[in-house]
């Protein structure tokens, strides 16, 4: 039969809170605002999940965790937490992690419900929005979650996380140990970035990642970053993708590194993307095209990029590439950057450092410079004043010679 704390007097319910477990003071009093008034009273004056752990050195389990932020979450105005940002960190390997870095720091699992009797700890039934969830908590504090369906579990358990703190960001990271039976969770989680409450800042993908071609694209064309205008978002993949493989449409993300099989990256997609930083390994890309890009470039038409390393199919020729455009050299460099690199002038004070590598390897950093000094204008002016010399000197040779025609007639 339950305790009716709330009815007993405060002289013996001092007595009993003091022989209360601190956990289940807290979750008491995170559920009922009048019983966290009654336990001060008692003198239990930090009873809140931030001080459980950082004041009185309670060690929590994962569930425990899980259970207590919401709570006190849930207590705040709005039953929306604004004063604590979360990081949540989706590992996809032999099983689905997730990592809660806020606050606190703890991890749980999700799983299919037929491998429930393969993990060795305690398990009990944990009640979340009217659903039971089978949990097994392992002797080392691991939480497990077992659900028909691996893909509803992990977005059920995001939602919870989500609707409780206003500041959330998701990482997600594929390894190459990937199961099969995971992809399905992959997709959803891909619609699940789509969510206007959503804010993913990086996907990576490993190496030797094992997903049909029909997955990989499917992450291309559908992942969200619905802060890359404003903050580094981040996609990475190291997919080994076919020769045939091309991809609709471009990432939005802030930073794109596609370290494996890059030849689906072409000059219309550099034109269209709105990246800051790319890096592209093995791709197909000439130094024709790059000269298209670069020439782009000055135009004012990428105005969003800052870094560029693409590895192309044949050496860059930087004096070709570069013949058309106008050379200068930043305020704060030396003239004896110039053995290595090359500095264009583009719209407005940006400026291009591109480098002089004798590989197939184009390399771009732009900054921002007002007082960049401008010497292809220089070589213009120089060249133009000696072609003027030559021509007063052919045209006084000329009187010359018309003066002593004349001496002779």
């Amino acid at each position: 039969m339950p305790l009716p704390i709330l009815r007993i007097p405060v002289i013996a319910l001092k007595y009993i809170v003091n022989h209360m477990n601190k956990i289940e003071l807290v979750k008491i009093a995170l559920c009922s605002r009048r019983a966290d008034w009654l336990f001060r009273r008692c003198g239990q004056h930090q009873l809140s999940y931030f001080d459980i752990y950082n004041k009185l050195f309670v060690n929590l389990n994962s569930l425990e965790h899980f259970e207590l932020s919401l709570l006190e979450a849930g207590r705040m105005e709005g039953g929306v937490c604004t004063s604590q940002p979360l990081y949540l960190n989706i590992s996809f390997r032999d099983s689905i992690e997730v990592t809660v870095d806020g606050f606190n720091k703890y991890t749980f699992n999700v799983e299919c419900l037929n491998k429930l009797n393969k993990f060795a700890g305690t398990q009990r039934s944990w009640m979340m929005k009217n659903r039971h969830i089978p949990v097994v908590m392992t002797k080392n504090g691991e939480m497990y979650t077992f659900w028909n369906n691996r893909a509803d579990g992990l977005i059920f358990l995001l939602k919870c996380l989500i609707e409780r703190f206003r500041y959330v960001t998701h990482t997600l990271y594929v390894h190459s140990k990937i199961m099969p039976d995971a992809l399905e969770s992959l997709r959803k989680f891909v619609d699940y970035s789509s969510l206007p409450e959503v804010s993913l800042i990086e996907f990576r993908i490993d190496f030797d990642v094992q997903m049909p071609i029909e997955d990989f694209q499917y992450i291309l064309e559908n992942v969200k970053f619905r802060d890359y205008l404003v903050r580094k978002c981040a996609f990475a993949s190291c997919f080994d993708a076919n020769e045939n493989f091309k991809s609709n449409g471009t990432i939005p993300c802030s930073d794109l590194s596609i370290y494996s099989s890059g030849h689906w990256i072409t000059l219309e997609y550099l034109l269209e993307c709105k990246h800051k930083e790319i890096i592209v390994a093995e791709s197909k890309l000439t130094n024709e095209e790059i000269k298209i890009y670069m020439n782009q470039w000055v135009a004012g038409k990428i105005p969003d990029i800052r870094e560029v390393h693409i590895e192309m199919t044949e050496n860059f020729e930087v004096e070709h590439v570069l013949s058309e455009l106008q050379k200068c050299r930043m305020s704060d460099c030396s003239q004896s950057s110039d053995y290595l690199h090359v500095f264009v002038k583009g719209a407005g004070d940006k400026i291009a450092m591109i480098h002089k590598f004798k590989t197939g390897l184009f390399v771009m950093n732009v900054y921002s410079d007002p007082d960049a000094v401008v010497i292809e204008d220089r070589v213009k002016k120089f060249n133009g004043s000696e072609n003027n010399d030559e021509n007063e000197q052919e045209e006084s040779d000329r009187d010359e010679n018309t003066k002593e025609k004349d001496k002779t007639d």
